[in-house]
């Protein structure tokens, strides 16, 4: 079975020993954790922690520990986390650790209106191509994502999306972005009062065109905590912080999917860059 269909079968049945298997590093046998033991993703698609990979790292190299490819990387901190697994482990962080919070604890005024649209321009380096992808929020679901994620869009904050790179693509699954400070998944900041801030769990759909906040730490109370960097994704799987939808050109978001090279950590072949973007009203 397949990293991805044992953690959805685990996940959708409530067994607690595969779940538990998927949880920890098959190399040291220790559970994944948000600090030194993330689980990241090599070229081949298998998954160790961090610390393990670090030992295996030479040369700029690192030799996945299941079947020994290669993976060509400057740092083992620059691999591509397994996202899915990083917000399974918080989430059961937070769910053994601290008791819930109660239901208000999200609540915000919140100035977006439910249809808003955000178009955004994007330019593809080196062959001249552009096009357009627009992004309609839910703000009924997820108001403080949805507030952050417009003001990041429009700019209002004096920073934002605009002129930002796309740094990560994962052929076939989803594109990474929003990491307007470094443009390669180490940086980023909310619109908001905060730095960051906490994710919202929606139950929207989980389906292809799904906006997700990339989760990328846990606050002392194990809330999982968000900045500004987000994934499209482009295929139907397990996602529990959507708060928008691509409405306009999910072909192009396809498209970009695939310029990630495996070799080179996902990274775009080509420079993909926000051009601009903004705010409409439906």
């Amino acid at each position: 079975m397949s990293l991805r269909r044992e953690i959805c079968s685990s996940v959708s049945e409530g067994l607690a020993t595969p779940l538990r298997s998927v949880l920890t590093c098959s190399v040291c046998n220790q559970r994944y954790d948000d600090t030194g033991r993330r689980p990241k993703f090599l070229v081949c698609f298998h998954t160790a922690c961090q610390t393990c990979l670090n030992k295996a790292f030479k040369q700029g190299k690192v030799a996945c520990p299941t079947c020994s490819r290669p993976t060509e990387v400057e740092s083992v901190s620059k691999l591509p986390d397994n996202t899915q697994l990083v917000t399974l482990v918080l989430n059961m962080s937070s769910l053994n650790l601290h008791e819930a919070v109660g239901p208000g604890k999200d609540t915000c005024a919140v100035q977006v209106p439910v249809k808003t649209r955000l178009p955004c321009r994007w330019a593809i380096e080196g062959i001249q191509q552009r096009g357009r992808i627009v992004i309609e929020l839910r703000p009924d679901k997820a108001p403080r994502l949805c507030d952050n994620f417009s003001k990041l869009c429009t700019g209002e904050r004096g920073y934002g999306y605009s002129g930002s790179k796309v740094f990560r693509c994962l052929p076939g699954w989803w594109i990474q972005a929003g990491d307007f400070v470094s443009n390669d998944g180490e940086g980023g900041k909310s619109a908001l009062e905060e730095d960051m801030i906490e994710a919202e769990t929606t139950d929207l759909e989980a389906k292809a065109g799904a906006v997700e906040m990339v989760c990328v730490s846990s606050s002392g109370r194990g809330s999982l905590m968000v900045a500004s960097q987000f994934f499209v994704h482009v295929k139907k799987y397990s996602y529990t912080h959507v708060f928008a939808y691509v409405i306009e050109g999910l072909d192009l978001v396809e498209r970009l999917t695939q310029l990630g090279d495996g070799d080179q950590a996902y990274h775009p072949t080509q420079e993909i860059t926000i051009v601009d973007c903004g705010r409409i009203q439906a």
